[in-house]
């Protein structure tokens, strides 16, 4: 499996239709794509390799987090319950 943009993978899929294939479901249509390595050609797979680790070094780095959402403001103190 790479793991390519919906653009990309449709190009392979085109040229390449018997070694590739998009994964079942949503995976499949963000760009997980199945690979048959019995068909393969070596460039081919350099290729598509190659997209899937320029991607992937696109992405946001492992480990980085997403901005926190600032702090709720504090609520007023309860008035002290009576009994």
């Amino acid at each position: 499996m790479v793991k390519l943009t919906p653009e990309q993978q449709k190009t392979l899929i085109a040229a390449n239709a018997d070694v590739f294939t998009p994964a079942s479901g949503a995976w499949g249509r963000q760009g997980c794509t199945m690979v048959v390595l019995d068909r393969l050609d070596e460039e081919v797979l350099g290729e598509a390799m190659t997209l899937a680790w320029q991607n992937a070094s696109q992405a946001r780095p492992a480990g980085a987090r997403r901005a926190r959402r600032p702090a709720r403001p504090a609520r007023p103190a309860r008035a002290a319950r009576r009994r």
